[in-house]
């Protein structure tokens, strides 16, 4: 009958599709386990398939302009390898018909040109300097401190400049490093802002947009069209003597939200953002400006934790990345640094899908011309590789370059294919940013006095109270007499403090200590005598520089030692880290350390209030690890 058949088939199907699934379900979870070649991915891939896998961690972010918070709160930051979303092409310039025709009517030596960012002598544009510009007509033009007097100088240096350019019929890129505090061509007339560490501390990328926006206006007003940042860096090495302050923090994802902060910041102020130095530089204590660092991070680590903070940057509308000068044997098993490494580019453009220029950091450093190569020749090796741009300061060496790349082709060591992709990505961005034809429209005056405060109330949310298990900030009453000992002050650092505990009636006595950079180490016999002069003090306030960093830079070890030496002496004891919070390894037995993460202005104002009891710090460390 119909019915019993039907019934007795259902079970023996259900029997037969058991086993098969028995059978294969192991059989496909052995090929994927197999085919990935990592136990600890393939768990990372099943947890997602099932939804066993924990959230990653995230990070608290207040808002801190004006700082509200009465209270100190606190945050673990924890990089931890993730799977990375698919990335998906972001900076899709859009064809401008221009573009083709500028580039039909090149010359080769045009073309080869337009590759170099070079840089300029002097403060003013001499006739020589202009002729120079004709002859090279380079794509780009970097500033550095000797060109640099104030912003109204440097306006009229940049038109001068894009006048001389007029000839080549293409408007120049005007460059110049402008990070923050420790990395900027100004000295003076400009606003400065805390570094990128300090407003990593805060926990509120918003306030990386509104910086940006802010120093974006007077570039601009100086001529300047492209500013060298931000840094993408995450800071991994805490040894690292290059990166340090440069960078928002140790953490992707805080990082990755402070980038795309800063470059939607310049972009919406009218200048092209570059991001930096990809695919790392983070990562290792050696300085690529003396040697090749080599980062022998595994590509995993390096794909989750280095490269979202310049996916990030993408997303946001950045155009520009700068390559660095050190090795990543995972991603090039040759140990060439990223800007001579087509392994490591090819990730930019094949796996970021990222379409804009590809600019090197400096051909002059020493991670690219140790081993006797020359910057001409490295410069041939990195077209080769996938870069659009080359940065040479020296206008000699630029026109060297200049030549030898023309040679280069000439003699089909590069492709024009290669040379004409490298030449439409810098017109394109040109025509994008309204660079692609004379005459240039000029930039009104900024908000000084808006900037200069926007820079005050920066600094002064980023002061961070790390520890304090003896309850010394603020500074209890009774312990009157504080003495103070810290480096030579060249930022109004004393009169500052000394002036606020005066007139909150405690009583101070200054010494200064010699930096390696500033003068000969103390002998030892002045280290001991520190300990014995406070013998009448209540409270001694050390204020150290860089104490863990200028170990690997100087082989100092002079604050280390006397931080020691004042432990000894039993007395209370605030630590504060003018400059890198990383000086608190060496202070494993402190109890109370600040971290001012610089000394602007908004930044010293913030220690002095805080020490006094007119404001509570609400800063955090941005470094994992770190209190």
């Amino acid at each position: 009958m119909p019915g019993s058949r039907s019934s007795g088939s259902f079970p023996r199907l259900l029997l037969v599709i058991g086993i098969f699934a028995g059978i294969a379900i192991p059989l496909c979870c052995v090929f994927l386990w197999v085919s990935i070649g990592s136990w600890e991915e393939f768990t990372n891939i099943a947890g997602e398939i099932l939804g066993m896998n924990p959230p990653p961690p995230s990070l608290t972010r207040t808002s801190t302009l004006p700082p509200t918070s009465s209270t100190t709160p606190t945050v673990t930051i924890t990089p931890t390898p993730s799977q990375t979303p698919t990335p998906t092409p972001t900076y899709t310039p859009t064809p401008d018909p221009r573009v083709q025709t500028i580039l039909s009517q090149m010359t080769l030596k045009q073309m080869v040109g337009q590759l170099v960012m070079t840089g300029v002598n002097g403060q003013e544009v001499s006739e020589a300097t202009c002729q120079f510009i004709r002859q090279l007509a380079p794509g780009a033009v970097v500033y550095r401190t000797g060109n640099v007097i104030s912003p109204e100088q440097l306006r009229q240096t940049s038109s001068i400049l894009q006048r001389c350019a007029q000839a080549g019929g293409v408007p120049l890129f005007i460059s110049v490093d402008h990070e923050g505090q420790y990395v900027t061509r100004f000295q003076t007339v400009v606003t400065i802002y805390p570094p990128a560490m300090a407003q990593g501390a805060t926990l509120d990328a918003e306030i990386a947009y509104r910086v940006a926006i802010s120093a974006a206006s007077e570039l601009a007003f100086s001529g300047v069209n492209m500013v060298l940042g931000p840094v993408a860096d995450v800071l991994i090495e805490y040894d690292n003597t290059v990166i340090s302050q440069r960078s928002f923090g140790g953490d992707p994802e805080l990082v990755s939200d402070f980038v795309a902060g800063a470059v939607k910041g310049y972009l919406q102020a009218g200048l092209i953002p570059v991001l930096k130095h990809f695919p790392g530089h983070g990562g290792v204590a050696g300085d690529s400006h003396y040697t090749l660092p080599i980062d022998d991070v595994d590509c995993q680590y390096l794909r989750s934790i280095y490269l979202p903070p310049f996916q990030a940057g993408f997303d946001a509308g950045a155009s520009v990345v700068m390559t660095s000068h050190v090795a990543f044997p995972c991603l090039d098993e040759t140990a060439r640094p990223a800007t001579l490494s087509e392994d490591i580019l090819r990730v930019l453009r094949d796996e970021m899908f990222f379409q804009g220029v590809i600019l090197t950091d400096s051909m002059s450093m020493s991670a690219i011309t140790e081993g006797g190569r020359t910057i001409p020749e490295a410069s041939v090796e990195a077209v080769r590789a996938g870069v659009d741009m080359l940065l040479i300061t020296s206008p000699e060496q630029a026109l060297a370059t200049r030549n030898r790349l023309e040679m280069a082709v000439q003699q089909g060591e590069i492709s024009m294919d290669r040379i004409q992709d490298a030449v439409e990505r810098i017109l394109t961005l040109k025509a994008s940013s309204d660079l692609i034809s004379f005459p240039l429209s000029e930039t009104s005056a900024p908000d000084w006095e808006a900037n200069r405060a926007l820079a005050l109330g920066v600094g002064h949310t980023a002061l961070a109270l790390l520890k304090d298990e003896l309850n010394l900030v603020p500074i209890p009453s009774e312990l009157r007499k504080i003495l103070i000992i810290g480096p030579t002050d060249g930022w109004g650092l004393y009169p500052l403090l000394t002036t606020a505990l005066h007139a909150s009636g405690f009583e101070t006595y200054v010494v200064r200590y010699s930096s390696p950079w500033s003068g000969p180490i103390p002998e030892v016999g002045y280290l001991e005598s520190l300990p014995k002069q406070t013998a009448g003090y209540d409270l001694i306030l050390m204020l150290t520089w860089e104490s863990h960093l200028n170990q690997f830079r100087y082989d100092d070890l002079w604050q280390v030692n006397l931080v020691e030496a004042l432990l000894l002496t039993g007395k209370p004891m605030i630590v504060v880290a003018l400059k890198s919070p990383t000086d608190i390894l060496d202070f494993p037995r402190i109890t109370t350390y600040m971290s001012t993460y610089g000394t602007t202005s908004g930044q010293l104002q913030a220690l002095a209030d805080a020490l006094v009891g007119d404001y509570t710090p609400s800063a955090q460390s941005p470094l994992p690890g770190l209190p």
